[in-house]
């Protein structure tokens, strides 16, 4: 807490700030303690998951192998990713993805003939190359990839995680029912120990619901060890230990180191080419190593940033984290990283300090060096029953509850619920490659849905937007009237496969397509054209053709003009391709082209001067002038200072304002007959805001302010009239225009 003064009024702020060292050596002894209570039975019960492949080559599970991983692991993670704010250890998932490697290392030592030790280091290999490619992944930036996966991918890893580890559970408690022939036997000692399972699952359970994240598996062990050894020593019946061997001198308390114990396990091949498949199959192991651990650990990094409330730095972890899975490996060990189930009893306690629970860590390898030093003592044995009960429990809680709820009513939470339960599942029965394929698969289905709900920016008709060509009443009406049938749909970002669909699906949601007469679409702001789309808009081009749909597509690339200018209309900006739907609208009412600018041969029969006196009508033409202007010459200049009102007897006049360098003009408004410009200076004085010139032969009507000042001195009532005129023009432009920008940002 802060006090901060403002004024006279003075208040207490919470703020996260660095405690004094005492008080931070409190809470992180505190802390410490709690995230042992999560540690250690997991650390101890995992030995069942990332050594049992060993079994199958002769090597018995060394429970000191899971403790010197979480204690190298930690003080590794301890050393390179400070200030974290949170506990580190051995996931359940590094778990699974060691014992994956081994046993993809055990189907190769056939044909390699390796023993072992030369097993164990081919995984080390293994996992190195893993661990590289998150170290390649972390300095590349390419680990923002698991930030934004689906979620169906992360929930459906975890899903998997969980479901393997109580699938392995089953198949120990089924392995104790069944002899060595394949038969089933029913012996008093495994009838015991499944027995006893069951009872310390219906005391841990209720537990974990009633206090989730209170050390309820570490208490749990005493006393599993203390019920095994008791009825072992009442009624002789033979249970099953996990053990490390005896130790004769400190030096048997150490891991191992691989590069030493290698002896004759040196792969062996005939030739050269027979190690090609073993190297593929390493490296697909390795990436799938890779990938999923970066997406368990863009999981766990999210979960803790909701516990924390601040941004975790997961790359930082990773690094740290690849560097455990480079050098742990060969020590026999398994790579470490963050546990948001060891951090989260430290919040629930109040302990929210990052420095606190970072110097946690140094309690949790205290806790577990002293666990190593009871081994020493003899207290070396962990009973089966506790490890198959303890490892139910931790699979348990890597499942989501409301996976096992009905999904929700929308879509969208469905197809999430069945996603996640697709990798969920494959990752449980099948290999995790396949796994790591589904995920892709959906991951690959979401962009594509993605890239279909964004590729569509905006979608108008004629009535929402126009072109800057100003038109009379009657055109104006007309187009008002039939707006509906231009169809104009603006595409944003890349124009994949998918975008000819998507483009016809806005279209019926707009209009029934046998109504429409124009379809434009604004390519403005796509980046990038892919080879099918441009296949899928010349298919489209085609349909269009056969129904009499004009087809019209703005600011094309050239690779888009090379394939499609055959078929589809192309204008190099959005206003010029707007202009021309609204003259077929036009032309398809009826309009001729001939009749949409129909000249004045006098100034009196212009509509603005429609309601003067016939005396005021005729001496205005001798006070103003008729000039001729040549098409593309400018009428005026951005700049100038004349002053005078223009209006269109015949011909178009375009108004245009400087662009980027190297970009064409923008127009911002086409004048046709019988329309009035220049108007802002002509009324205040100013200089011209932009350029104007002719589009065609223009013959126009100029009249200076001076003129019209001598004219309305003899003609007051017909000068309000011409005024009032001009304000209607200036009125209806300004309402249409709000009417436009209401229309594209709504």
């Amino acid at each position: 807490m802060r006090r901060v003064s403002t004024g006279r009024l003075s208040i207490l702020v919470e703020e996260d700030v660095d405690l004094p060292l005492p008080k931070a050596a409190g809470g992180a002894l505190t802390g410490g303690l709690l995230a042992l209570g999560t540690i250690l039975p997991q650390t101890l019960a995992l030995v069942a998951i990332a050594y049992a492949p060993l079994l199958l080559v002769g090597l018995p599970l060394n429970p000191l192998w899971c403790l010197w991983s979480a204690i190298a692991g930690i003080t590794i993670m301890f050393i390179l990713a400070r200030g974290g704010g949170a506990i580190f250890g051995v996931r359940p998932g590094a778990a699974l993805l060691y014992a994956s490697t081994l046993t993809t290392c055990i189907g190769l030592a056939p044909s390699l003939k390796l023993q072992a030790a030369g097993v164990m280091a081919l995984a080390a290999a293994c996992m190195t190359v893993a661990g590289i490619v998150i170290w390649l992944s972390v300095r590349t930036g390419a680990t923002a990839f698991a930030r934004y996966l689906p979620a169906p991918v992360g929930r459906g890893l975890s899903l998997g995680f969980g479901l393997t580890i109580l699938w392995i559970q089953v198949k120990t408690l089924g392995g104790w029912f069944i002899n060595a022939k394949g038969g089933f036997q029913y012996p008093i000692a495994a009838i015991a120990a499944a027995f006893l399972v069951l009872v310390l699952l219906a005391v841990a359970l209720p537990w974990r619901k009633k206090h989730p994240n209170k050390p309820y598996l570490l208490l749990l062990l005493p006393v599993a060890a203390a019920v095994v050894w008791g009825i072992e020593y009442v009624t002789s019946i033979p249970f099953g230990w996990i053990a490390a061997p005896a130790v004769k001198a400190p030096m048997d308390l150490l891991p191992l180191w691989l590069p030493q114990n290698l002896g004759g396990a040196v792969p062996q091949v005939d030739h050269l080419q027979a190690l090609l498949p073993v190297i593929t199959v390493l490296i697909g192991q390795a990436l799938f190593v890779a990938f999923t651990f970066m997406v368990d650990a863009a999981g766990n990094a999210a979960a803790l940033e909701n516990l924390t409330g601040d941004a975790y730095d997961l790359n930082g972890e990773l690094r740290a984290s690849a560097i455990t899975m480079i050098t742990l490996p060969w020590f026999g060990l398994v790579p470490a990283s963050s546990m948001i189930a060891a951090t989260r009893p430290l919040y629930d306690n109040g302990i929210k300090n990052a420095q606190a629970i970072w110097l946690g860590n140094l309690v949790v390898i205290a806790g577990l060096l002293g666990l190593v030093g009871l081994v020493w003592l003899g207290l070396n044995r962990l009973p089966l029953v506790y490890v198959v009960a303890a490892l139910v429990i931790i699979g348990l809680n890597l499942l989501e509850p409301s996976l096992f709820e009905r999904p929700g009513r929308s879509q969208g939470e469905r197809q999430m619920w069945w996603q996640t339960w697709l990798i969920g599942l494959v990752f449980a029965l099948s290999s995790g490659i396949f796994a790591m394929l589904a995920g892709f698969a959906v991951a690959v289905g979401q962009l594509v849905k993605g890239v279909e709900g964004t590729i569509i920016r905006s979608t108008y008709t004629l009535k929402d937007i126009r072109s800057r060509r100003w038109r009379n009443e009657e055109e104006d009406a007309l187009i008002r009237r039939s707006g509906e049938r231009c169809v104009v749909i603006a595409l944003q970002g890349t124009a994949s496969f998918a975008v000819a669909r998507r483009i016809r699906e806005e279209i019926s949601r707009l209009v029934n397509p046998k109504n429409m007469d124009v379809l434009l679409v604004d390519a403005h702001r796509v980046t990038h054209w892919d080879l099918t789309a441009l296949e899928a808009f010349k298919r489209m081009a085609d349909e269009f053709q056969r129904t009499h749909v004009e087809f019209m597509l703005s600011h094309p690339t050239a690779d888009v003009r090379k394939m499609l200018s055959e078929t589809i209309m192309m204008f190099s900006n959005t206003d010029k391709a707007l202009e021309w739907a609204e003259n077929e609208i036009l032309r398809r009412q009826g309009i001729a082209p001939a009749l949409q600018n129909k000249p004045y041969s006098r100034v009196d029969a212009l509509p603005l001067v429609a309601e003067m006196s016939d005396e005021g009508r005729r001496l205005l033409s001798s006070h103003g002038k008729v000039i001729t202007v040549a098409a593309g010459m400018p009428v005026f200049n951005a700049g100038d200072n004349d002053g005078s009102l223009l209006v269109v007897l015949a011909g178009n006049v375009s108004i245009e304002v400087p662009a980027a360098p190297g970009s064409e003009a923008l127009r911002v408004a086409s004048f046709g007959t019988g329309m009035v410009f220049g108007e802002m200076a002509f009324l205040d004085g100013t200089p011209r805001s932009g350029k104007a010139t002719a589009t065609s032969s223009c013959q126009l009507f100029l009249l200076s302010r001076n003129n019209f000042a001598t004219w309305a001195q003899q003609y007051p009532h017909d000068a309000q009239l011409l005024l009032n005129n001009i304000a209607k023009q200036l009125s209806h432009r300004l309402r249409f225009t709000t009417g436009q920008l209401i229309a594209v940002n709504a």
